[in-house]
């Protein structure tokens, strides 16, 4: 008997302010794109109302449908009659309930979920923990935040059907932090798709939009703390002292962090105290595609994060061919890039360094031929982590 193709509900959950969601469900559904037609899976995405945007536009057009669901309708009856009696008045649409969403969709699970569906939620559901930063970096967080994510995760745990994580660190970090049984975690490695659209555009073409020079290194990533961008200014302006004037770093992203609002201001003064501002552009949030040609473009990528679930970034830069210098931390090591040289990220003289050894021998991009051994094993990285997901999925559905 043919086995019926599975509906996967999608739950990025995401605002524009954390776009690292959106573009983890992204690698979702390019992942199932790859499972032969016969098993491919429908892909359903939910929306919440409040979060959708523009942000969301790639997202869509990898899915079967999209269902737009309300904030926390909760479960009073009455309540509920109320708030549509209200859009009904002020002709705007019906609620619409992330149940009522699945029960269109015809479902047979929803993932990721960052946020507890409940324990008697109606559907299968398996929950998803990025990474266990604030038992790592307590200091970057506030008690009550400390407390509040130990008890989220906790019910996350509990209530699930089953549970993600994105690494082997995560995954034993869930274990000892947290009561859980083994068999009901899965360790799901998430790989970036390397988007044929990608290698049509020009990236000198992208570089010079924005007025880059020929060379020049590339760090995309939120001003967060724990990014660790003050120890790659600080790099940077040893460089310029001692051998390079014309040292070049290129930043891109939010700079906003709210556990630390004044954290992106004290790297901008840093910037200018130094005299860093000819060798540090800054250039805000860009759409995905400029980020792209400019990582194409840069000689080469810097990731000094103190912390990661696992990197974005290094994914991203594998699906390049980029040479990446990388901080030497476990879950970086786990990701296991070929093109990376490792430094200790909290001495700047040690990157410095390492910055230096190589700079004589970095070339402006695109490197053809890296790029195009890169797109081979991304083919074969990609069906593979397509394979794991739906092994992930018939075992939950198991349950």
């Amino acid at each position: 008997m043919e086995r019926k193709p599975l509906r996967i509900a999608l739950h990025p959950d995401a605002s524009s302010q954390w776009i690292a969601g959106v573009l983890y469900v992204q690698t979702i559904t390019q992942a199932l794109l790859t499972v032969s037609k016969s098993d491919r899976p429908e892909s359903h995405l939910l929306i919440r109302r409040s979060y959708d945007g523009s942000h969301y536009s790639a997202l869509r057009k990898s899915a079967n449908s999209i269902q737009i669901f309300d904030d926390d309708l909760g479960t009073n009856k009455l309540k509920r009659l109320e708030k549509w009696g209200r859009t009904i008045l002020k002709n705007q649409p019906r609620p619409q309930t992330i149940e009522g969403c699945l029960r269109k969709t015809k479902a047979d699970l929803i993932l990721p979920c960052r946020e507890s569906l409940g324990s008697q939620f109606n559907s299968p559901w398996i929950g998803w923990i990025p990474d266990f930063q604030h038992k790592y970096l307590p200091g970057l967080f506030s008690t009550q935040e400390l407390e509040s994510r130990d008890q989220k995760f906790q019910e996350l745990i509990d209530d699930s059907t089953h549970m993600i994580v994105s690494s082997q660190m995560a995954y034993h970090d869930l274990l000892n932090y947290y009561k859980a049984e083994p068999e009901n975690v899965s360790v799901y490695s998430f790989r970036t798709h390397a988007d044929r659209v990608w290698f049509d555009s020009n990236p000198l073409k992208t570089a010079n939009k924005y007025n880059l020079p020929e060379k020049f290194l590339m760090f995309p990533s939120q001003f967060w703390q724990h990014k660790n961008h003050l120890i790659l200014l600080q790099a940077i302006a040893i460089i310029k002292e001692r051998v390079q004037q014309d040292i070049c770093l290129v930043l891109t992203g939010q700079d906003q962090d709210y556990r630390a609002p004044e954290h992106p201001n004290i790297l901008k003064r840093y910037i200018s105290e130094q005299g860093l501002d000819a060798n540090v552009s800054y250039l805000g949030l860009l759409p995905r595609q400029d980020q792209i040609q400019l990582m194409r473009r840069a000689c080469a990528i810097v990731q000094p994060s103190n912390f990661e679930g696992w990197s974005m970034l290094v994914e991203d830069s594998r699906a390049l061919g980029k040479i990446v210098f990388l901080s030497d931390i476990q879950v970086h090591r786990e990701q296991n890039f070929e093109c990376a040289h490792y430094f200790e990220p909290t001495s700047a003289e040690a990157l410095a360094q390492l910055l230096m050894d190589y700079w004589s021998s970095l070339k402006a991009g695109p490197d053809l031929e890296a790029e195009m051994r890169a797109r081979e094993a991304n083919t074969a990285l990609m069906q593979r982590s397509g394979q794991k997901l739906m092994e992930i999925c018939r075992k939950t559905l198991a349950k």
